[in-house]
């Protein structure tokens, strides 16, 4: 149980960091090329090379995790290789879950934390679509990061979801496998039919 003193500064610096975001954009562009290219290439690429413009870097730099040094864009590229193929999959699943992860390292989660930050993630996020439509990508953001906060405290307490609900297997790496394949495969009837609803309004 985390005391109230570490829980109220925890809470501080998260007022203090999190700001408004409009969407992950450049992330989000990465991960598409690279869907692309594995498309087109056939099959899961050993080594990935990203040559990217000086603006794409700069504006994804604030999409990274705090505290880690990392950004937003290897995680995007290895996810655009793992998926392969377009998806209805909203991005803001794999973005807040590594904000979650993050969340829990700032506090001095270990490995287990981490692990158990993620499981928390796949069983609550999987699933949220992508429409495409950016003020509604904002609200998207806010739920997967109080989401990402939620899993990163019950975390810390040792509460996971456990591989007895839903797609979450005890193994973290099949966890997060299983999270890819629904991206990959099952939303994309999913897609076709967010595409139709959005070619057939009447707006």
């Amino acid at each position: 149980m985390i005391d109230q003193e570490t829980r109220g500064r925890i809470l501080a610096l998260i007022h203090k960091e999190v700001v408004p975001a409009i969407g992950c954009t450049e992330p989000m562009a990465v991960a598409l090329c690279t869907a692309r290219a594995v498309e087109q290439l056939g099959c899961k690429p050993e080594k990935i090379e990203a040559l990217l413009s000086a603006n794409i870097l700069k504006n994804a730099m604030g999409v990274g995790i705090p505290g880690t040094g990392m950004t937003g864009l290897p995680i995007a590229i290895a996810l655009g290789a793992l998926i392969g193929k377009l998806s209805a999959l909203c991005g803001c699943v794999v973005a807040s879950t590594g904000s979650s992860v993050g969340i829990v390292y700032l506090m001095g989660g270990d490995y287990d934390r981490c692990c158990a930050a993620v499981k928390n993630m796949v069983a609550n996020l999987t699933g949220m679509i992508c429409d495409g439509a950016k003020p509604s990508c904002s609200l998207k953001l806010t739920s997967g990061v109080s989401t990402a906060i939620l899993s990163a405290l019950l975390a810390m307490e040792g509460k996971c979801v456990t591989s007895q609900e839903g797609i979450v297997d005890d193994d973290i790496d099949r966890s997060i496998h299983n999270l890819t394949a629904i991206g990959a495969d099952a939303m994309c009837i999913t897609d076709e039919m967010v595409l139709n609803i959005m070619t057939s309004k009447g707006c």
